[in-house]
């Protein structure tokens, strides 16, 4: 065989394998950098599902203080009003209890229960 042939053999076989070997490692890096941006994707898509249920816990929590507040500013309207039309009632000073109830709950009171 020719010394010339097969060194062009070879050299051929060379360049074809490395070519070949470029074609593989370009289909390797493609297949890689389209998993790395599938992984992105998701991770992207969820912070956005998270920044989502942040909001609308955010959004509830306010709701919640709110009505909790109203209901303050109610209860506290009611027993003002309460309040106030019991001290200026005429029967206010009219409550009358019978001197037995009032002898026995000093006796309890004082802790002195020496009832017959």
């Amino acid at each position: 065989m020719n010394p010339y042939a097969f060194i062009a053999i070879v050299t051929i076989s060379f360049i074809s394998g490395a070519g070949v070997q470029g074609w593989r490692m370009g289909k390797v890096m493609a297949e890689y950098e389209n998993t790395l941006w599938q992984a992105s994707l998701a991770a992207t898509q969820n912070k956005i599902e998270i920044d989502r249920l942040n909001t609308q816990r955010e959004r509830e929590a306010l709701e919640i203080s709110a009505i909790r507040k109203q209901k303050q500013k109610v209860v506290t309207g009611a027993i003002n009003n309460e309040v106030i039309k019991y001290i200026q009632s005429p029967d206010a000073g009219m409550c009358t209890l019978p001197a037995e109830w009032v002898r026995i709950h000093n006796a309890a009171a004082t802790g002195r229960i020496d009832l017959p």
